[in-house]
């Protein structure tokens, strides 16, 4: 039997004061698993444990933006029993983000 995968991935746009790109990545460190840093771009990839019992790995890409704005975009795979793995990394992300 084979398994099909559901992808999931969800956007989302944030208006945010006094952010710096360094601020953003001191806010990352720790959440799981930097992936790629673009300081030309202001970008982020980050890799994130999610799902039950953390067993699957999201990817949430973050971007500054000149206006104030912070970007999220996050993906995860998802098996026969959805987990909202994207929707629920990158809730963590922007709680990170935001403290």
């Amino acid at each position: 039997i084979r398994q099909n995968r559901l992808r999931s991935a969800i956007h989302k746009i944030y208006m945010i004061r006094d952010m710096s790109f360094v601020k953003l990545r001191d806010s990352l460190i720790g959440m799981g698993q930097i992936l790629e840093e673009d300081f030309e771009k202001q970008v982020y990839v980050i890799a994130i444990r999610s799902g039950t019992a953390n067993m699957n790995t999201a990817v949430v890409a973050i971007q500054l933006m000149d206006d104030n704005t912070v970007s999220f975009l996050g993906y995860a795979k998802e098996g026969l029993i959805k987990q909202r793995g994207s929707v629920k990394s990158q809730a963590r992300c922007g709680r990170q983000v935001f403290q």
